[in-house]
């Protein structure tokens, strides 16, 4: 609950994709889906953010194939 709310939490969550990335510099193409602000501009560029009241969606899951295909 709580702690997902503060932004150093999803500060983390970004500092641990953007690492995960530096250790698999194989990976090109990558598309987070969350709900929450992950507060760096590198990964919104990636970012699909689904409602947490709704869910994923067929829009979401559009929009993070257009990410993947790069477009």
């Amino acid at each position: 609950g709580e702690i997902r709310r503060t932004r150093r939490f999803s500060q983390v969550k970004a500092e641990e994709i953007l690492t995960w990335l530096a250790r698999h510099p194989a990976v090109q193409r990558w598309c987070v889906l969350d709900d929450l602000d992950l507060h760096n501009d590198a990964v919104a560029a990636h970012q699909v953010r689904p409602d947490a009241g709704v869910g994923l969606t067929h829009g979401d899951t559009l929009a993070a194939q257009c990410i993947l295909q790069g477009g």
